[in-house]
């Protein structure tokens, strides 16, 4: 975000401003899980293995972002990177039923749990999960003795992460660098 021309700078360079988003944030300290009941059949798990990883980013790549390409690079960094207990990443992988329905990754850092690729299929959106993948991260994060959530919100999530106590603390420009044709 800085030096404050930094936009001009990637325009300059041949990049396309994209959109603005809002960052925003959260106190953990007072926050508190409102304990609504969720499907049984629901469950938030932290990813702890290879496979699992390959399930998160099988997950996220059916409708996050630009698609497969960038799930499939993503999940192989983080495999490179490392991941779980012990280690500043941390990957969540929702299920119904089962079968895996949504993602979401932290990043430990100091005091501040950074939140990234919160995804719901589109097909399940509308049902809550986005809120329990939510309410489980920020818990572990909580119980981590983290002081503080952030996030980088699409116009989807936005009204999600407000409703949990996030509040905008500045914009995010989003600069892309068009492929080659």
């Amino acid at each position: 975000m800085a030096p404050p021309d930094l936009g001009d700078r990637l325009l300059r360079q041949g990049f396309i401003h994209a959109m603005n988003e809002p960052g925003m944030a959260l106190e953990l300290a007072p926050w508190t899980r409102k304990g609504r009941d969720w499907e049984p059949s629901l469950e938030v798990l932290p990813v702890l293995s290879p496979t699992e990883l390959g399930t998160w980013g099988e997950t996220l790549s059916k409708g996050f972002g630009s698609g497969p390409h960038e799930a499939h690079w993503v999940a192989n960094m983080y495999g490179r990177l490392g991941y779980g207990p012990g280690t500043p990443w941390r990957h969540y992988l929702a299920r119904q039923d089962g079968q895996p329905v949504g993602t979401a990754t932290m990043f430990f850092d100091g005091d501040v749990a950074g939140i990234y690729f919160v995804f719901t299929l589109p097909s399940m959106r509308g049902r809550g999960i986005g809120t329990a993948i939510m309410e489980a991260i920020l818990t572990d994060a909580k119980a981590e003795g983290m002081r503080l959530a952030v996030l980088t919100s699409s116009t989807v999530g936005t009204p999600l992460y407000r409703r949990l106590g996030f509040t905008d603390c500045c914009t995010i420009g989003i600069y892309e660098y068009p492929e080659a044709s």
